[in-house]
């Protein structure tokens, strides 16, 4: 706490997938309390060990991030708090897609301070899978507590003309994230982070 629950646009992602035709039992979501750490870290686990051979892999995360002393960055899952649970360690999501998952692609997108740490984590663990990274700020930056990342990412998944910088009547992946940094320049003031690791092509 505090999250929004008015208007969540966390849930709208999820739709969005399941209408484009993204079987259920490939979509795991978990919300405000069925996101504890143990339980992020074991669903994750299941749901990359569960894809096959070219499959594209699409993290998100919405909610808060926080930084220990030492700059290790952390989402912050509902039961995150204490000196033994500081959340979910940014680094282990390139640890655990590097480790579990069958496919080939990671698109990885962030909506929470600190959230280009996600980047970061990357660059120091990934190394099989290709994987393009999209966050809401910088590795060393606050967010905006507005939905305004994911609003700009939901608009490019449903095909916006506004996002389509080229009139090509085709998003592309430097389209959204181009369309979102700027989004997030003007209307919030901060800095987003896109980075391609690999053979992804943006």
């Amino acid at each position: 706490p505090p999250f929004p629950h008015e208007r969540r646009r966390d849930q709208r992602l999820v739709d969005l997938f399941a209408s484009l035709g993204v079987p259920a039992d490939r979509i795991v979501y978990l919300q405000d309390r069925a996101a504890t750490t143990d339980a992020i870290r074991g669903r994750f686990a299941d749901h990359l060990a569960a894809a096959g051979p070219g499959e594209l892999l699409v993290v998100y995360f919405a909610g808060h991030g926080t930084r220990s002393d030492r700059g290790v960055g952390y989402f912050a899952s509902y039961d995150a708090g204490d000196p033994r649970n500081g959340g979910w360690p940014v680094a282990d999501v390139p640890k655990a897609i590097e480790t579990h998952f069958g496919g080939s692609h990671a698109l990885l997108l962030a909506d929470c301070c600190y959230s280009g740490g996600l980047a970061d984590a990357v660059d120091d663990h990934g190394r099989r899978v290709a994987y393009a990274t999209l966050a809401s700020s910088l590795s060393s930056e606050l967010s905006t507590g507005n939905w305004t990342f994911t609003e700009g990412v939901d608009a490019a998944l449903r095909g916006r003309a506004f996002a389509d910088a080229d009139g090509s009547r085709t998003i592309t992946l430097q389209e959204m994230a181009d369309q979102v940094a700027a989004n997030l320049a003007f209307a919030e003031e901060q800095l987003a982070t896109f980075r391609i690791r690999g053979a992804f092509d943006p």
